[in-house]
């Protein structure tokens, strides 16, 4: 159960972390940038919030492709990260009940942990140093790559689990009715004689 809700846990956040704008964040002054992978975010100190898309008007230069193509990039392997933890829940569901016995569970955990870590660093070394905005603005990876780094490392986590609860024979959850005595089966009938 453990694994289950900590698989259902990475999941959600790698979902948060591929739909916000917090990937790459700055502060000068009243203004604030947020950089995700297909948008970015000016917000000014009088609560003012204008979005861009990357490949829109809005953003031309040719920062915009390279910040696209960073997202692109992070976004193919959180994607791919997501799709996996999936089939893992289903898998470490299966085997919790009993119903299918494997080690796909576990396999799949790492493997969706791995790739959302992978996307998330592989998504920092692609984006491009903003060199205009490097003076003004102390860019620095925001929320989104935090979420998705621990969604990975929960994944990770999920894996280990599975390997411990294979080691101590973890037993499905109809295990222990096999183990009891058939009571009624076993009693001899009494019958009343007049």
């Amino acid at each position: 159960w453990v694994a289950l809700g900590l698989t259902a846990a990475a999941i959600t956040l790698i979902f948060i972390a591929i739909f916000s704008n917090s990937w790459m964040t700055g502060e000068n002054n009243d203004i604030s940038f947020s950089y995700g992978f297909s948008e970015w975010e000016v917000e000014f100190g009088d609560d003012v919030t204008r979005t861009y898309e990357l490949s829109g008007d809005g953003c031309k230069d040719e920062e915009c492709d390279d910040i696209s193509a960073a997202g692109t990039t992070g976004l193919i392997f959180l994607w791919i990260a997501v799709v996996v933890a999936i089939g893992s829940l289903v898998l470490i569901g299966l085997n919790s009940f009993g119903v299918y016995q494997s080690k796909f569970g576990m396999i799949s955990a790492f493997v969706s942990g791995g790739l959302a870590i992978t996307g998330a660093i592989l998504w920092l070394i692609v984006f491009p140093d903003l060199d205009d905005f490097s003076d003004d603005f102390d860019l620095s990876p925001g929320f989104s790559f935090y979420l998705a780094m621990i969604g990975g490392l929960l994944g990770i986590t999920v894996g280990i689990l599975e390997i411990f609860a294979g080691k101590s024979g973890g037993k499905s959850l109809n295990a222990p009715m096999q183990g009891m005595p058939q009571q009624q089966s076993e009693q001899p009938k009494q019958y009343q004689q007049w």
